[in-house]
C-alpha cells in the first residue's frame, strides 16, 4: 500500500474568504491567510503518525463590533498547497482517491453559529470536501492581538465522510478515520 494522507479540514478545516459581509452597520470584517497563519492536521498511517499542514488558505471573520458571539467565519484552503515535509505523501493527499485536487481544488468552510462557552467559543458550520458538504462542529479561543485577533483552535473530523481515502486506502486499520484539525490565525 502506498503512504497516503489527508485532511478533513475544516477545518475548521479546516477558515477562508469569499462571504459577505453581514448587513448590520456595525459589522467588521478581519482577514487572515497563511502569512498570518497556520492551519494544521494530524493523521496516522498504520503505526506513524504524520502532521501536514496547507501554505495557501484565507480566512474572513465579520463580527458585530465586540460580538465575536454575532460572528460568520468562512475559510476557504487551497488543497494543492499540501505540505507535510515529505513529497511523496503530498503526492498521494492530492490523487484521485485521497482529496483529488484536479476535480476539487478547495476545502471550504461556512459558519452556521458561534457560541459563548466559558471563555472559549463553540462554532458549528458546514465543511465542503470534495464536494461534500456536512455540517461539523470545533472549539477556539479568541485573543485581541494588534488591532486584531488571533483565534487558535481545533476540531475533529472523519475523513471518510468526505470520500478521502477511497479504494483500498478505506481500510480503517491501515488509515485511522478520525483526523485532527488544528488551526492558528493571526486576523487583522
Amino acid at each position: 500500500k502506498r503512504p497516503l494522507c489527508f485532511l478533513p479540514v475544516i477545518t475548521v478545516a479546516l477558515l477562508g474568504g469569499g462571504s459577505l459581509p453581514l448587513a448590520s452597520a456595525e459589522t467588521v470584517c478581519y482577514q487572515g491567510g497563511a502569512d498570518r497563519g497556520e492551519i494544521r492536521f494530524h493523521f496516522r498511517i498504520e503505526r506513524s503518525t504524520f502532521t501536514g499542514g496547507f501554505t495557501s488558505f484565507r480566512v474572513e471573520y465579520c463580527m458585530e463590533a465586540g460580538e465575536p458571539d454575532q460572528g460568520d467565519i468562512s475559510v476557504t484552503v487551497d488543497l494543492t498547497s499540501v505540505a507535510t515535509g515529505n513529497r511523496d505523501l503530498n503526492i498521494g493527499i492530492q490523487e484521485p482517491e485521497a482529496l483529488d485536487v484536479d476535480n476539487y481544488p478547495s476545502a471550504e468552510w461556512r459558519t452556521r453559529s458561534i457560541e459563548r462557552d466559558g471563555s472559549d467559543f463553540l462554532v458549528t458550520g458546514e465543511l465542503t470536501i470534495r464536494g461534500v458538504s456536512r455540517p461539523e462542529q470545533g472549539r477556539f479561543q479568541l485573543d485581541g492581538e494588534n488591532g486584531g485577533w488571533r483565534l487558535t483552535g481545533s476540531s475533529r473530523i472523519r475523513r471518510l465522510d468526505y470520500q478521502v481515502g477511497i479504494g483500498e486506502f478505506a481500510d480503517t486499520d491501515f488509515i485511522p478515520d478520525d483526523v485532527l484539525v488544528e488551526f492558528d490565525l493571526g486576523l487583522r
